[in-house]
C-alpha cells in the first residue's frame, strides 16, 4: 500500500498544521484507490472542533459536505490527516482507537515542529505504516 501525494498538497498540509499551531490541525484526503496505491487529488482542511494540542476531533457537518463535495467532483474520500504538535508522526494510541472507525482509510500524520511525515492505513486487523510518494 502506498500513499501518493504533490507536494503542493503536503505544504499545504504543513501550511495548515503552522497557522492552527499550537492546536493540531485535521482535514480530508479524497482522490481515487488504485491497485497501486491511494492518490490524493484534494486537500480539505477542517477545524478542530476540539481545539487541543494533543487531539482532533472534525466537524461532522463539514465531513458530510466535503463527502459530497468530492463525490461532486468524481473523487472520494480516501483519508484523513492531523498533526502532533508536541510529539513527532508516531502512530499514537488515541489515534489508534479513533481509527478504527475508518477500516480502509489512509491517515497522514505531520509534525510542523520536525518537518516529519507519515502515512498509516486502517485495515481491519490493525493499522500499519505505509509509504509515501510524491506524484
Amino acid at each position: 500500500m502506498i500513499l501518493k501525494i504533490s507536494r503542493e498538497d503536503l505544504e499545504k498540509i504543513f501550511k495548515h498544521a503552522i497557522e492552527c499551531f499550537p492546536t493540531e490541525c485535521c482535514g480530508i484526503l479524497a482522490g481515487k484507490r488504485l491497485k497501486e496505491g491511494n492518490v490524493v487529488e484534494k486537500v480539505y482542511p477542517t477545524r478542530n472542533l476540539l481545539e487541543s494540542s494533543f487531539e482532533y476531533q472534525l466537524d461532522p457537518e463539514e465531513q458530510v459536505r466535503i463527502f459530497k463535495d468530492a463525490e461532486t467532483h468524481g473523487l472520494e474520500v480516501i483519508g484523513f490527516y492531523h498533526s502532533h504538535t508536541i510529539s513527532d508522526t508516531y502512530w499514537s494510541r488515541v489515534d489508534d482507537e479513533r481509527s478504527k472507525l475508518w477500516p480502509g482509510y489512509v491517515f497522514l500524520v505531520v509534525s510542523p515542529k520536525s518537518g516529519n511525515f507519515r502515512a498509516y492505513f486502517r485495515g481491519e486487523n490493525g493499522t500499519i505504516e505505509i509509504q509515501v510518494k510524491f506524484l
